[in-house]
């Protein structure tokens, strides 16, 4: 499934990220699934209980990205460029991989479910040990040299 593409500026429509499917909304927009109001084009952010997610014109590509990670459901991986593909930029893969790199120590973002397009972990020593792990954690087999199989594990939005 495509998603829509995000709102065009000035126009008052969303696309809304809720789980794994996305939906194109005009506001006010009321979510049927958590029964939240998003009454204003400016409202951006998590539906209740982080189910999903608002992505609206005046997101910047960064919070596009922080969104679209944020909605990678556990045990499941995707690609930098399914990212950048899903947040309206199909040729920024490296730009993804870049927001991700420079998220805040601490960040709970589940940064380890991005993976280059062959299905491997583009990270090198500790920091590929470390994102192995998280995934082990989820349930995703890596070998050895943090291959993935995509086949398997991929989400796509």
């Amino acid at each position: 499934m495509n998603p829509p593409a995000i709102a065009t500026p000035g126009r008052t429509t969303v696309v809304f990220l809720h789980k794994t499917r996305f939906f194109t909304a005009p506001l006010p927009f009321y979510c049927t699934f958590c029964r939240h109001s998003f009454p204003l084009p400016a409202a951006s952010g998590y539906c209740m209980a982080g189910k999903g997610a608002l992505v609206t014109e005046q997101d910047t590509f960064q919070q596009r990205i922080w969104q679209i990670v944020a909605a990678i459901p556990t045990g499941k991986v995707t690609t930098y460029g399914d990212v950048a593909r899903l947040a309206g930029s199909p040729r920024a893969a490296r730009q993804v991989g870049g927001v991700l790199k420079r998220l805040p120590a601490g960040s709970r973002l589940p940064w380890h479910r991005v993976i280059n397009r062959s299905g491997e972990i583009s990270l090198k020593g500790s920091d590929l040990d470390r994102q192995r792990n998280a995934l082990l954690a989820e349930g995703v087999e890596v070998d050895s040299s943090g291959k993935i199989a995509l086949e398997r594990y991929r989400w796509q939005g």
